[in-house]
C-alpha cells in the first residue's frame, strides 16, 4: 500500500497490452517467453496476462472477468490506449478434430475397403458404399 495525502489512493496505472488467449500466450504454460510478452517488451507498454494454456473461445468471458478482477485488485485500468491481443482459436480446432477422428478415420477405411473391392459380395447395404 502506497501512503498517498489525505487519504487518497494512488491513481490507476493503465494497462498497455491486455493479453487473451490460449497456451502460446501463457508464458507459465509454455515454459518460455511467449510471443506476447516479447511484442509488450518490444514497444514498452505494460502488460497484463490472463491467457491460459488449454483454453478455447468459450473461456474469453472468463479471461475478461478476471482482467477486470486484477484491476481492481492492483489498481490498474482498462483505456483508451490499451490494446487487447487475442490469440485463441487452436484449441477449438484441435477439440473437433478429436471429436470427430474416429468416425472421420472408420469412413476412410471403409471408402478404401469399397474401393479395394474388400466389401463387395459380403452384404454390405449398397447405399452404405455408394
Amino acid at each position: 500500500s502506497v501512503a498517498t495525502p489525505s487519504g487518497s489512493s494512488p491513481p490507476q496505472q493503465e494497462v498497455g497490452l491486455l493479453v487473451l488467449g490460449d497456451s502460446y500466450c501463457d508464458d507459465l504454460d509454455m515454459g518460455f517467453t511467449s510471443w506476447a510478452t516479447i511484442l509488450s517488451r518490444s514497444i514498452n507498454r505494460s502488460r497484463l496476462s490472463v491467457a491460459r494454456g488449454g483454453s478455447t473461445s468459450k473461456h474469453l468471458r472468463q479471461q475478461i472477468q478476471r482482467a477486470e478482477k486484477a484491476c481492481k485488485q492492483y489498481n490498474l485500468r482498462l483505456g483508451a490506449e490499451t490494446v487487447a491481443v487475442v490469440h485463441i482459436g487452436g484449441n477449438d480446432i484441435l477439440f473437433l478434430l478429436m471429436y470427430w477422428w474416429a468416425p472421420l478415420l472408420l469412413d476412410v477405411w471403409r471408402m478404401a475397403l469399397w474401393r479395394w473391392r474388400c466389401l463387395r459380395g459380403f452384404g454390405v447395404v449398397r447405399w452404405f458404399c455408394t
